[in-house]
């Protein structure tokens, strides 16, 4: 899985080189940045409803990441560098939540657009926007609402696949 993400990322690094500079300034006028704990950044959603929400990035991926899953990055530059937010083998996910890296289950019976643990529960909404070897590139939402009501909306790309 490793192998194809570098072999992806040297693609799409190329692949980027010939992107206008009109694209990219559209692209990127409905974010902001905000700074994390350990000096990484990640753009969030504009509008989102509560910033008490810390969307971090995952130090070291859990050792059950492995194999067929899904990584989601905040944007495509974070991806490059192999750096996520979400990360699942298609039975648990995790994300780095106000700087604790939570645990969700993914319903046996679900296709991993919802999951809970005892803190949050995320929704996720993606769309396909290109292919790779073994599985597909992704866009999308995860909308996170903490127990309290407190509720985070932010953007994603990533992969999921073997």
């Amino acid at each position: 899985m490793r192998k194809k993400i570098i072999l992806f990322l040297a693609m799409a690094t190329l692949a980027a080189c010939g992107k206008k500079e009109a694209e990219r300034t559209e692209g990127e006028t409905n974010v902001h940045s905000v700074q994390l704990h350990n000096s990484e950044t990640v753009v969030e959603k504009a509008g989102s409803s509560d910033a008490d929400i810390k969307v971090e990035l995952i130090g070291k991926l859990p050792d059950n990441i492995e194999g067929c899953g899904c990584h989601y990055s905040i944007d495509e530059t974070t991806y490059l560098k192999l750096k996520f937010i979400y990360a699942d083998n298609r039975t648990d996910a995790y994300m780095n939540l106000n700087g604790k890296l939570e645990h969700f289950k993914i319903p046996e019976s679900g296709d991993g657009t919802m999951m809970s643990n005892t803190n949050y529960k995320l929704l996720i909404a993606s769309q396909r926007v290109g292919d790779l070897d073994e599985g597909g590139l992704l866009k999308g939402t995860i909308r996170i609402e903490r127990n309290d009501g407190a509720v985070k909306t932010v953007d994603f790309y990533g992969d999921c696949g073997c």
